[in-house]
């Protein structure tokens, strides 16, 4: 297979007469058949040139590839995979000390802070 790079860290292969990216071809390869309908193929150390099955895991769907990288945020940041990042003090901590809302993730205390002091601003009581 002769690779083709995109430009953007990824490579491509001909594969009957088509062009795919070649850690799509190495994982539907590996799994013996075509990948589902919205995976996605994860490279685990973030090498997209590194296209060795070992370096590779197929994510049903996006969520679950965002979940794969904010667990490797944290594992980096601090050494634990399941602590859980306060978007208000920027600091990591185990689960059962953050509260999830929505998309948000915070400390009951940083989010205290952070309403008194968005109301303080919003009413001219703090410089912005």
């Amino acid at each position: 297979m002769t690779r083709t790079p995109e430009g953007n860290g990824y490579f491509k292969v001909r594969r009957d007469g088509v062009q795919v990216r070649e850690h799509v071809a190495v994982a539907e390869r590996a799994i013996g058949h075509p990948l589902p309908a919205g995976a996605l193929v994860h490279h685990v150390d973030e090498d997209r040139s590194n296209n060795s099955t070992s370096n590779l895991v197929v994510c049903p769907d996006d969520a679950y590839h965002f979940l794969l990288h904010r667990r490797m945020r944290a594992r980096d940041a601090c050494g634990n995979a399941n602590w859980i990042k306060c978007w208000v003090c920027k600091t990591y901590s185990p689960p059962e000390q953050i509260v999830v809302n929505g998309k948000n993730t915070h400390h009951r205390r940083c989010i205290n802070e952070w309403q008194i002091t968005a109301r303080a601003r919003r009413l001219g009581m703090v410089a912005a």
